[in-house]
């Protein structure tokens, strides 16, 4: 419980530090002078949580999970340490990067620890509850960094956040076990899978760069983009070529999508990640752009969901460790998210009281927190013991990448929205204020503008966040109709056997392990021939 207390407060550390730039970026972009660049302080991060993150499951097998952990902890600190002392927007994107590369591990090797530490039948509410700490670190975020960028300044978020870090790092360091006669070794770095990550490292940087600044910085048909988008597509087939036939212990090894289910969930995971993470972005524009209310305001309107996210989580971990199944939860976890989008779309207009908007985001708050861990447990019980480390960090890496395209699509969406009705509506601006205008759609301050010009560009802002709220719907219906898909095959999990109660689950026993018998791993035989020995 000690060692499990500490992965928390590394998950909630993490969370905090994601979380808690996106509300003070105007702010930032004003100290910096960087009103046209600063979304890149976000896509960043993004890259470098990416990369990293499908790297770290194998890199975990092959140094220990507590090294690479620590190692994330002590990089996010630096980090935070060189953000707080960085004068101009180049310096706070490479600090940024740096700190998506340890909150990236963080992520990661804290959903693995907890397949070391405890059963796969007790994991769901161990899980539950690192889902709570997530909940709570965006909960959290938002209000200590509008605090501290009110009262301070924007500096004052990372100055509190660096020295909370290093000591969970080293409460981290004493506290969470090491695996027994461990040593790095020479050998260990030869085994580290140099082709993949070379490969994977350069498509998600050139692929990320384009999506994240096309139809925003760049024209989506700029040379730049369009070279970009090549060469990482063709870097992404090349990674998937080493993984396939080249890499002796690839960092995402292919077999596993052979797994109709986890193929499914992997599929889920990045619909999960478009929808989850731009929703969380562009919800704040509506409470700050149409509806006029402050920042302040805008993190109250979102506490609700991410509170009954975290308290849905944990629930529904206990229930899943109870009943040893998970798509009584996962399946109408999805129903409710996508009711509650289809209520966002229908009832967030510029007249809806706050009481609506807290049932709406309560109801994506169920739905969310039903789906957010639950669907590690159903992915690690279709997951031989020796992939499950990888096939976490897998999934973690899709729920990026499908936050970066997600981001990406609803900028653009946004974008090309806005930018057309304000150029055929009569606002009462001269070309130059509408051009300036469509460069900053994400920082505009209305207070420079009268009443009426206020009132129409509210408009058309509407106009364009409902076009990204009727995007959201379809993503996470397809998500609803591949749950029915999943075999629920209960917390047995690939190879582990326990005995069964009765004459029905004796039925059931032989049944999956006629199934599981091509994917019995090293672990299972040596158990069964322990097994052996004890009965002689």
């Amino acid at each position: 419980m000690i060692a499990f207390s500490a992965l928390a407060l590394g998950l909630l550390a993490s969370f905090l530090d994601q979380t808690s730039i996106s509300v003070i970026q105007p702010k930032i972009a004003d100290a910096l002078n960087a009103q046209a660049t600063v979304s890149w302080a976000g896509t960043s991060l993004m890259i470098g949580q990416t990369s990293f993150q499908i790297l770290s499951g194998r890199l975990s097998d092959i140094f220990s999970r507590k090294v690479l952990l620590v190692f994330s902890l002590c990089l996010l600190s630096l980090s935070q340490l060189a953000t707080c002392f960085c004068r101009t927007a180049t310096q706070l994107y490479v600090f940024r990067g740096f700190a998506g590369v340890a909150n990236g591990g963080i992520t990661s090797l804290s959903m693995i620890f907890v397949s070391d530490l405890v059963t796969l039948q007790q994991r769901g509410k161990y899980q539950g509850i690192l889902g709570s700490c997530v909940g709570l670190g965006n909960a959290l975020g938002p209000f200590v960094a509008s605090g501290f960028a009110s009262s301070v300044s924007w500096h004052g978020n990372f100055y509190f956040l660096c020295p909370l870090t290093a000591v969970i790092a080293v409460v981290s360091a004493v506290f969470v076990p090491s695996p027994p006669d461990f040593q790095i070794k020479w050998s260990n770095f030869k085994n580290i899978d140099y082709y993949g990550f070379f490969t994977s490292s350069i498509g998600i940087i050139l692929f990320l760069v384009a999506i994240s600044g096309g139809g925003n910085t760049y024209e989506w048909d700029s040379p730049l983009v369009i070279s970009l988008l090549t060469i990482g597509g063709v870097f992404f087939l090349i990674f998937l070529f080493t993984q396939w036939k080249i890499s002796r212990l690839p960092m995402m090894p292919l077999r596993v999508y052979k797994t109709p289910s986890v193929a499914i969930m992997m599929t889920q995971n990045f619909l999960f990640g478009m929808v989850f993470f731009a929703n969380m972005y562009f919800m704040p524009l509506y409470f700050q752009l149409v509806r006029g209310w402050s920042s302040y305001q805008s993190a109250c309107l979102t506490l609700p969901m991410v509170v009954v996210q975290a308290l849905t989580s944990t629930i529904s971990g206990i229930l899943i460790s109870h009943f040893q199944h998970y798509n009584f939860i996962i399946i109408p976890g999805f129903g409710l998210w996508l009711l509650g989008l289809c209520l966002e779309f229908a009832l967030f207009t510029k007249s809806v009281p706050m009481v609506g908007i807290c049932f709406i985001v309560v109801v994506q708050g169920l739905g969310v927190g039903s789906v957010f861990q639950p669907t590690i447990i159903a992915l690690q019980a279709h997951t031989r013991l020796p992939d499950r480390a990888v096939v976490i960090a897998t999934r973690n890496f899709n729920r990026s990448v499908g936050a970066a395209v997600g981001m990406a699509s609803c900028s653009a969406i946004m974008s090309n929205q806005f930018r057309s009705k304000l150029r055929s509506s009569n606002v009462g601006l001269t070309s130059e204020q509408i051009e300036e205008l469509s460069k900053h759609i994400y920082a505009i301050d209305l207070t420079v503008y009268s009443p009426e010009v206020q009132d129409k560009l509210r408009d058309i802002t509407y106009h364009g966040l409902r076009t990204v709220f009727i995007f959201f719907i379809p993503l996470i219906g397809a998500c609803f109709l591949l749950g029915f898909l999943i075999r629920d095959r209960g917390l047995r999990g690939v190879g582990e056997k326990k005995e069964p109660q009765n004459s029905t689950e004796s039925e059931q026993s032989k049944e999956q392990e006629s199934d599981d018998e091509q994917s019995q791993d090293e672990q299972s035989r040596d158990e069964q021939g322990e097994d052996t020995t004890e009965r002689k």
